[in-house]
């Protein structure tokens, strides 16, 4: 019997190793409430500020610092946040669906323990309109916008969700460095796009500055406020941290801080235009 485990003058020792796997828990995600938004005391909020007085004698990178912290102080106060449980979750999954599960929860739990006809036929009830909400919602979600070009992004948005799967690896690699943290990921992807572009040109091309207030453009808080009312909300936010809903609803109380630090950059002169950073959606 022992020569049928291994070949050893020694007798053979077997054993089991008992050990729990603790597995971690995905990070809760913050977002805005949209559907809760207190949209006229933000525009009133944002309106009553002196931005002339606030940001138009500033430096353009301390101007724009100092907007967005008064900006998102405001906007906590009119929006409030809700807890996201893990990265997969359904796009059109909200609270009002999550109401309709509990309450199918309640009423199997309330069969389990007392089956009677009533709670069998209450338990029935409420698992259909939970499967009804959840469809309505995800019809509405896919096929009610009025940007088509937005159906193939919610429909892989639905494709992630059933599947747990991400589009990017949980490992990339580039040039024997692999990394595997988001960040990590976007500097590797931020590495490799700027690699992609030459050295900056120097032609030693003069160029007369002497009719330079010539072109001096003016920033119409009118024109800025048309520009922001279409603005497509349904695009996640940039690297700003400002959701397109923002700029969209508060068009008219956002035109005249915006026109002032557009006036102060373009007036500054050229600056930091050409770096940017890629965060790729993970």
């Amino acid at each position: 019997e022992n020569a049928m485990i291994c070949k050893s003058d020694h007798y053979p020792i077997t054993f089991s190793v008992s050990c729990k796997v603790n597995h971690l828990k995905p990070p809760k995600r913050q977002i805005y409430n949209f559907k809760r938004a207190n949209w006229d005391q933000l525009n009133r909020d944002i309106g009553s500020v002196d931005w002339h007085q606030t940001i138009d004698s500033m430096e353009p990178e301390l101007a724009w610092k100092r907007f967005k912290d008064i900006l998102f102080v405001l906007i906590n106060r009119s929006i409030p946040k809700i807890n996201l449980n893990g990265n997969f979750n359904s796009p059109w999954f909200d609270s009002e669906c999550f109401e309709a599960y509990r309450s199918k929860e309640r009423a199997h739990i309330k069969f389990k323990s007392t089956p009677t006809l009533h709670n069998e036929l209450k338990r029935d009830s409420t698992r259909k309109n939970f499967k009804k909400i959840c469809n309505a919602k995800m019809r509405e979600n896919l096929y009610n916008t009025d940007d088509p070009a937005l159906l193939t992004k919610k429909f892989w948005s639905h494709v992630k969700a059933d599947s747990k799967s991400h589009r990017i690896p949980e490992c990339v690699h580039r040039q024997g460095r692999y990394r595997n943290t988001p960040k990590e990921k976007c500097d590797l992807f931020n590495d490799y796009f700027s690699d992609q572009f030459s050295e900056e040109s120097t032609y030693g091309v003069p160029i007369d500055w002497s009719n330079d207030e010539a072109f001096d453009i003016e920033f119409c808080p009118i024109k800025i406020e048309s520009l922001l009312r279409k603005t497509n909300s349904n695009k996640a936010c940039g690297p700003d941290d400002i959701h397109g809903k923002i700029l969209k609803n508060c068009s008219r109380s956002l035109s005249t801080p915006l026109s002032l630090l557009f006036s102060l950059s373009y007036n500054t002169g050229p600056g930091r235009n050409g770096h940017s950073a890629l965060i790729p959606l993970l």
